[in-house]
């Protein structure tokens, strides 16, 4: 793969895994990309949700070579149904690094579905980088799997870097 760029939008990514019954498992998933790329980049996208599990797992994220980006959880108060909106987007963040970074990979690996990327893979692709989506079928937009020069199914990927939740 060459110089690659892998980019993980972490709530997208857990919930494509969720959908098999299963987890990630981001030690063989940064091993896997390490074995089949000549440079790496590794960046999680992920919320914080101020527990204590969180360290370990955030410590385990970047002694295996994954820069972390977080942010905290955004509560929205939706007062006309029963149940609160929360989220933690990070389309802008990994747009910015993506563009920001730009140098550092041949090759943009996203795991994430949201057609939000459209506009982002758009540049790439002019500035003639090849583009890897990682999604499932449930949560893949038909724009990015149109204009990435590889979709893969994180279904075909189950043994590779997914494992049973624990």
């Amino acid at each position: 793969m060459g110089k690659c760029g892998v980019f993980i939008d972490a709530a997208n990514l857990s919930s494509s895994a969720q959908k098999f019954g299963l987890t990630v498992d981001y030690k063989k998933l940064g091993k896997y990309f390490k074995n089949n790329s000549k440079e790496i980049l590794l960046r999680y996208y992920g919320p914080t949700f101020n527990s204590k599990k969180q360290r370990p797992f955030f410590g385990m994220l970047t002694a295996k070579g994954f820069r972390v980006v977080t942010k905290p959880i955004k509560v929205i108060h939706d007062y006309h149904n029963v149940e609160d909106i929360r989220k933690a987007n990070f389309d802008v963040e990994i747009a910015v690094d993506a563009i920001r970074l730009l140098k550092s990979y041949d090759t943009f690996v996203l795991f994430s579905g949201d057609s939000d990327f459209q506009y982002l893979c758009q540049y790439l692709k002019k500035v003639k980088r090849t583009i890897i989506v990682f999604s499932t079928r449930w949560r893949v937009s038909k724009e990015l799997v149109k204009i990435a020069d590889y979709y893969l199914d994180i279904g075909k990927f189950k043994s590779v870097f997914l494992k049973k939740r624990v």
